[in-house]
């Protein structure tokens, strides 16, 4: 399965702004690795519909962990921190989740005893917004990222 194409190139270039802050500041993240394209191929599969490109781009470039000391997003593997704790991945965590999550919702996010999902069924830029709580919806991962992660 193809992801969807990122169409603006703005927002294409935006990302990649973004990711490189990220990575530059790999001193401040507990992360498992660059996510390889058989695992994200096997996320969407089990998903049946594309991961958006930035959220993958972000995933084949950092993986998931803890970013920023506080962040956990998940990845498409589960990532050990330490002997005691590990950060999920993303089709694990939303098994576990059950029923709590609509299909077509990919939970991505948890900091500060909130969780933040994608929703996959709103077309290729999928919104950010958070689980069972009220509360800001970002219009894509890119913006999610920049004032949640970064900001």
């Amino acid at each position: 399965m193809a992801a969807t194409a990122y169409t603006t190139t703005s927002s294409s270039m935006h990302i990649e702004i973004l990711l490189a802050r990220c990575e530059a500041d790999r001193n401040r993240h507990m992360a498992g690795g660059a996510a390889s394209e058989e695992e994200l191929r096997s996320v969407e599969e089990a998903l049946r519909r594309p991961l958006p490109e930035p959220f993958r781009l972000f995933l084949r470039r950092l993986g998931g962990g803890v970013f920023y000391l506080k962040h956990e997003i998940f990845g498409a593997r589960r990532v050990m921190i330490h002997d005691i704790e590990l950060v999920p991945d993303l089709l694990s965590f939303r098994s576990w989740l059950g029923t709590a999550v609509p299909a077509g919702l990919l939970p991505i996010h948890r900091a500060d005893g909130k969780l933040h999902v994608l929703d996959l069924d709103a077309g290729p830029c999928a919104p950010v917004r958070p689980l069972g709580a009220p509360g800001r919806t970002y219009p894509d991962f890119t913006s999610f990222l920049e004032q949640i992660v970064l900001g």
